[in-house]
């Protein structure tokens, strides 16, 4: 509720809600409004430490279960080459595998130049065509593609 005579959008009418401490077990409801999730340190964990690494983690939930922290699975090469051939003067197979400044380039290079760089682009995207299909192009993360 805010005072009377102000806006509802007024930053300075808005009230201050008070955090209330989270109890093992209890559940919350996301009210869109930013919450506090307490974090403890773990065994295996130094003060300082970041939380997020590129290695699967295991979190502590409760009496003797664990979470693992879930990497994004691998792309595929059939959705690579399709890309590739289909729209690849355009770049966006190179979105697909992460590799985003290469696909902006390749973009770029065909829409600016109205279509007549698609010739450049598409010898491009036939190289790379032909790397995946090798097995010599990789996802940007570095891992090969299944």
């Amino acid at each position: 509720m805010q005072p009377e005579g102000t806006a509802p959008w007024d930053p300075a009418a808005q009230q201050p809600q008070q955090a209330q401490p989270v109890q093992t077990g209890q559940q919350m409801m996301v009210t869109g409004q930013p919450v506090a999730i307490p974090v403890t340190q773990t065994a295996g964990m130094q003060a300082g430490q970041p939380m997020m690494t590129g290695q699967p983690m295991a979190a502590p939930m409760g009496q003797g279960q664990m979470m693992m922290m879930q990497q994004n699975p691998p792309k595929q090469l059939l959705v690579g080459v399709l890309l590739a051939l289909f729209l690849g003067v355009f770049g966006v197979h190179n979105f697909y595998l992460g590799h985003t400044g290469r696909g902006v380039a390749q973009l770029l290079i065909t829409v600016l130049t109205l279509g007549l760089g698609s010739i450049i682009t598409g010898i491009w995207a036939l190289i790379e065509l032909i790397m995946m299909a090798t097995g010599n192009l990789h996802d940007a993360q570095g891992r090969p593609l299944v």
